[in-house]
């Protein structure tokens, strides 16, 4: 039986490497990590120093023709790679279309020519009408992604995508902030007493992502019911407090 490949961008990433967790426990596999972050691949390898089922990839969505190798005989692609931190996004908005656009384009040329099967994109619930640059470049990202399906010939490959909400304990997610600010004994920052949120956990993510492969046929938008729950009152449950400290940011 010939064995399955899936390359995954920013596969040292929180989803990314959830996903490789729960992939080369399935018979039969390779997972090409791919990353371009050194010390997360190392982690990686340093996870599973003995695993014949993991390739490590080392480089940039931005760098098409290196990007183009790690696919040699893939047959499904997880695209998690992004720069995804709002406050350095906005900062930094150049930097972030070469990554969250351009590299984008380069993940759908590249999956043509070697005739993926199937490519899957993470995106976020911030690329609904979005007001900052990182919303923004999701939703361009999307739209590349679903058109993607009519500029393939006729080649077979496919593409869809995942529309997360907010993954709770993620790298910058506001858990792990609120959790850093309680250790520091710091006022928790919010933005508005009335800030809401929707929020899913990991293995929520991660079965929706192979939810959406089994299921996708070219050009779907998979989302979760996600639950929504004031931010006011995640900071009360970390702090078990009723009455936290709290510093409006706006």
């Amino acid at each position: 039986m010939k064995k399955k490949r899936y390359l995954i961008t920013g596969a040292g990433g929180t989803i990314g490497s959830a996903l490789l967790d729960k992939l080369i426990q399935k018979e039969n596999i390779t997972v090409c990590a791919f990353d371009s972050d050194e010390e997360r691949l190392f982690n990686i390898s340093q996870k599973y120093p003995k695993s014949k089922k993991i390739n490590l990839f080392l480089g940039n969505i931005r760098d098409k023709e290196r990007l183009s190798i790690a696919m040699e005989r893939v047959d499904t692609v997880y695209h998690c790679a992004a720069l995804k931190h709002v406050s350095l996004n906005e900062y930094n908005p150049f930097e972030v279309k070469k990554t969250n656009i351009d590299g984008i384009e380069n993940v759908i040329e590249s999956s043509i020519q070697k005739k993926i099967k199937k490519v899957i994109f993470t995106s976020s619930d911030k690329a609904v009408n979005p007001s900052g640059v990182m919303g923004t470049t999701k939703l361009m990202g999307e739209k590349l992604i679903i058109a993607a399906n009519n500029y393939t010939g006729t080649n077979a490959t496919r593409f869809a995508l995942i529309r997360f909400g907010n993954v709770l304990d993620t790298s910058g997610s506001i858990l792990r902030i609120f959790k850093e600010q309680l250790n520091k004994k710091k006022p928790f920052t919010i933005t508005s007493n009335k800030m809401t949120r929707y929020f899913i956990n990991i293995d929520q993510a991660i079965k929706l992502c192979f939810f959406s492969l089994s299921e996708m046929l070219g050009g779907e938008i998979f989302f979760p019911r996600m639950k929504s729950f004031e931010i006011l009152n995640l900071a009360k449950a970390i702090s078990k407090n009723n009455d936290p400290k709290i510093t409006l940011t706006k």
